[in-house]
């Protein structure tokens, strides 16, 4: 990453002090939770921390597994581009986390599962539990690897540190921590690099506020460039954003985050009880709104101080010389505080408690999702059935058939779609890196939407060849284990 490094100040020492002060810290939390109390003895400890954590830190440390540093780098340079029409997504929170603390957390904790997609199983059949398995181990790996790789190109700009040296870096002190403390060094660690990461973020903001003439000016500037752009109700899902593809599809892009990926469930799940569980995912709606509000804010912040212009009407500050968007904000702290002691060692800490927090997050959940439902499986596959396991194995062959061949064929036709439409969409863009007009209308479909298509698409298919499939093979319906179902209406 290139920004115009000849106005860039450079890491000082007591930059240097307070990152690896924060790095230290991170470590020794981790450390702390792999000798204390005997030790991760048990399996049940080490992946799920006994199930005996409080609300508070499980709901923390969510929260900081969210915020990595490609969303506080990539949020504040759409606003800074866009406008503010973004920050709407938060609303979607309001019908995430009811839906998830209602409906999915009580299943859940009632079956006593480790995985999410343990419940795959137990609903429709093995053939889908590891399917879905190995497409969140394919997801996970790729998304750490990329938030690793965001905070190293920062570092990179202000201190020289090579990006592969970076890396490195914060991957050894990750898997550090997290092989050898289990689930509670990530939870604690997290709690920690969310304070970090929120004090890092409101000294930031609040500095820069000050420095482009107080909030009443920064909402002035926005205002005259039309950059508080909140409500736009089109309907058009062509559209880029809009009010609806926001909240709707934010909350079908934020639901399986919340309600079904292992990297959540499996923190919510290490609550002591259910009521501390969902406790826990209810304390996430002001947490989000809290936290993307003061990052939304900073995208604000940063567009007025470079849009501020004189009687004359010339710009106060000249145009950042960045290559991408995502690059302002580091130019912007480097170039307007990097002269004080401190301030840059602050905001890489900040970036790099997040992609701690996320990376942690993740490695845990794949060694657990590896262990619980890809091996534990293969080996118990391999042990050989008695008479009542061979009557329990044609109920489990009836069931796939019914019921699993169903839901695989919906997912696979939903995956089919969003993989169409992504595609399809990266090769129709211009030379602005924007979807052609004369594309194929479901390339220009808001990407907001692509997981309200898929939704569809997989409940639609995945009904119909179930349907199809018993009609068929004049199977009976099977009842569901009144455990599977939620329980408002078992």
């Amino acid at each position: 990453m290139t920004v115009a490094e000849e106005h860039l100040h450079n890491f000082g020492a007591v930059d240097y002090v307070i990152f690896g002060g924060m790095l230290a810290v991170t470590a020794a939390t981790g450390l702390y939770h792999a000798f204390a109390g005997g030790g991760q003895r048990t399996t049940a400890r080490y992946l799920m921390a006994d199930r005996s954590m409080f609300s508070l830190p499980v709901a923390i440390s969510v929260l900081a597994s969210f915020m990595s540093a490609v969303s506080i780098l990539g949020e504040p340079s759409e606003i800074f581009v866009h406008g503010i029409q973004y920050w709407l997504i938060d609303l979607s929170f309001f019908i995430t986390i009811p839906v998830t603390a209602v409906f999915f957390i009580p299943v859940f904790h009632g079956l006593g599962l480790t995985t999410a997609y343990e419940y795959l199983e137990q609903r429709f059949s093995m053939s889908l539990r590891v399917v879905a398995a190995c497409l969140f181990i394919l997801q996970n790996t790729f998304y750490i690897a990329v938030i690793l790789y965001a905070p190293a190109l920062a570092l990179e700009t202000v201190t020289k540190f090579e990006v592969w040296k970076t890396v490195v870096l914060a991957g050894t002190i990750t898997t550090m921590y997290t092989s050898l403390g289990g689930m509670k060094a990530v939870i604690y660690t997290d709690v920690f690099n969310f304070c970090v990461l929120f004090i890092s973020l409101v000294t930031i903001v609040v500095m820069g506020t000050v420095r482009a003439g107080g909030m009443g000016r920064v909402w002035e500037i926005n205002a005259n460039h039309s950059h508080l752009n909140f409500l736009d109700f089109t309907v058009d899902p062509t559209k880029r954003l809009s009010f609806w593809s926001l909240i709707f599809g934010g909350a079908f892009n934020t639901l399986p985050i919340y309600a079904i990926s292992q990297t959540s469930v499996q923190r919510f799940l290490t609550a002591r009880s259910l009521k501390e569980a969902r406790r826990s995912v209810w304390m996430n709606l002001p947490g989000n709104l809290l936290l993307d509000s003061v990052v939304v804010f900073s995208g604000l912040v940063l567009f007025a101080f470079y849009n501020a212009t004189n009687n004359s009407g010339d710009h106060l500050h000249p145009t950042p010389n960045y290559t991408s968007p995502d690059q302002i904000l580091v130019y912007f702290v480097s170039e307007e505080f990097g002269s004080i002691p401190g301030i840059q060692g602050l905001f890489v800490s900040c970036l790099f408690s997040g992609t701690l927090s996320v990376a942690a997050s993740g490695f845990n959940a794949l060694a657990t999702v590896t262990l619980v439902d890809i091996i534990r499986p293969i080996r118990n596959r391999r042990r050989p059935m008695s008479s009542a396991g061979s009557t329990a194995g044609q109920e489990a062959r009836d069931t796939w058939i019914s019921r699993g061949l169903g839901a695989l064929t919906g997912f696979t036709s939903g995956l089919s779609l969003s993989l169409w439409m992504a595609i399809g969409a990266f090769f129709s863009k211009d030379e602005h890196g924007n979807v052609r007009e004369n594309a194929f209308w479901l390339y220009r479909v808001s990407f907001m939407l692509y997981s309200v298509f898929t939704w569809l698409i997989t409940v639609l298919i995945g009904y119909l060849a179930s349907h199809v499939t018993s009609k068929v093979l004049n199977q009976e319906d099977i009842p569901v284990n009144p455990a599977l179902i939620t329980p408002l209406f078992r």
